[in-house]
């Protein structure tokens, strides 16, 4: 069961998080940019009595409250800090999906003295625009996504209408197929959608300009404790060799490779529970070996 309420942040924007179960082994993971909690339901079917997941809204989507300035990964690490300071945790794991791989790591930094272990799912660990897509989008340049992002509120009523119908449609499931987004429980991705596309694109092309700016490479050689990075074979928003340099850069990383999307919370549920199990034990309880990928 997931169970929702409110928390203040560090500028006192409402904040909605989630907590999926009850145990003494916390993971606090942050979603992906404009993910909901919905879509990590298979996922948690599969974590054990032990283990607790706690996750947020990031600020200006689904259940959380807006600014009119637009959010920053430096804001959505420091909506992590209020969160733990919230939560008094002092001990925990921490995970990130797509987008909040970035926002992971730069939680590490912030709470070093606390993070037992990394889960990083899918993601680009820096320079978004330069990462995702394999890059192609960094030829258009900021400029131009930012000049999208201004003319975006003129176009939303001509693109939404017809998007909306399509989501609505039974051709929505076998489309997310075509295009590679989920080889599974397409359900999932299609009630995601429909929240997504309610979302201010406009804010959302933005952060992820503001996503581009930020830079880990130059202290991944610091990350201490054990990192568990995911990559997937078709995965052609986040493909494999973006997250490399980080994973040859990291002291203790284990890279695990699926066969599928940007989606193995739906694909492998199993296999991405057991990905954020091990983080716990590995902070819980330090003397556990490492398992072989």
């Amino acid at each position: 069961m997931i169970n929702s309420t409110y928390f203040s942040s560090f500028d006192g924007l409402r904040l909605r998080y989630h907590t999926i179960g009850n145990g003494p082994q916390k993971i606090i993971l942050a979603n992906g940019h404009g993910g909901t909690v919905d879509v990590w339901a298979p996922v948690f079917e599969h974590l054990p009595s032990r283990c607790q997941i706690i996750t947020w809204d990031y600020r200006n989507q689904h259940g959380s409250e807006s600014t009119i300035r637009t959010p920053t990964i430096a804001d959505h690490y420091g909506d992590l800090g209020a969160l733990v300071k919230e939560l008094q945790c002092d001990r925990f794991a921490l995970a990130g999906w797509s987008l909040g791989v970035q926002v992971a790591l730069q939680g590490y930094r912030q709470h070093t003295d606390k993070i037992g272990a990394l889960a990083l799912i899918h993601g680009a660990h820096d320079r978004l625009i330069h990462r995702v897509l394999n890059g192609r989008l960094r030829f258009l340049g900021k400029e131009a996504l930012l000049a999208l992002a201004k003319v975006e509120p003129a176009l939303a009523p001509l693109y939404k209408v017809p998007i909306r119908r399509l989501l609505d449609s039974p051709a929505a499931k076998p489309l997310f197929r075509i295009l590679g987004l989920a080889y599974d429980r397409q359900d999932y991705i299609q009630a995601m959608a429909k929240e997504f596309i309610e979302l201010d694109l406009a804010t959302y092309l933005r952060v992820a300009c503001d996503a581009d700016n930020h830079v880990t490479e130059t202290w991944l050689n610091a990350v201490e404790v054990p990192v568990f990075l995911t990559v997937g074979t078709k995965d052609w928003l986040t493909p494999a060799k973006q997250i490399m340099p980080a994973f040859e850069a990291l002291q203790n990383a284990t890279l695990q490779v699926f066969d599928g999307s940007h989606f193995p919370i739906l694909e492998a549920p199993e296999r991405v529970a057991e990905t954020l199990v091990r983080a716990a034990e590995i902070t819980f309880c330090p003397s556990t070996p490492l398992k072989p990928t």
